[in-house]
C-alpha cells in the first residue's frame, strides 16, 4: 500500500499540493476521456474512413477548401511561427498518398524537418 503524503504546514506548500494533484487528477481524466470518445476529426464529430477520404477528394484541388482548413488547424506564436498540428499532417500524408496513383509524385512529398 503506497504511503500517503504528508499536507504541508505552511499555506503556499499546501497550495502547491493541491494545484499539482488537481493538475494530475485532471490530466489522468482527460486521458481517460479521449480514450472513451476516440478520434474526432471533423468538428468534434465521429467520421468514417470514407467520409474522411470523400471530403479530401472534395477539398484536395480547391484553394478556398485549403485557406478554411488552414485557418482553422493553424496556430501562430508570439514570435511569428505558424504551427500545424502534427497529427493533421500525418493525415494530410496519408490520404494524399493513398489517392495518388502509383506513377504520379505525391503533392505532398515529404520533407525532413530539421
Amino acid at each position: 500500500m503506497p504511503s500517503k503524503s504528508v499536507v504541508p504546514t505552511e499555506l503556499s506548500d499546501r497550495w502547491e499540493l493541491i494545484v499539482r494533484e488537481l493538475g494530475e487528477r485532471l490530466y489522468d481524466k482527460r486521458v481517460r476521456v479521449l480514450e472513451a470518445v476516440g478520434a474526432r476529426p471533423y468538428k468534434g464529430l465521429p467520421v468514417s474512413d470514407d467520409e474522411v477520404r470523400e471530403r479530401y477528394a472534395l477539398i484536395r484541388r480547391d484553394q478556398t477548401a485549403w485557406e478554411q482548413l488552414l485557418k482553422e488547424n493553424t496556430k501562430t506564436t508570439k514570435d511569428g511561427k505558424t504551427l500545424l498540428p502534427k497529427s493533421l499532417i500525418e493525415k494530410l500524408t496519408k490520404l494524399e498518398a493513398a489517392h495518388q496513383p502509383a506513377e504520379l509524385p505525391p503533392l505532398f512529398p515529404r520533407q525532413e524537418v530539421t
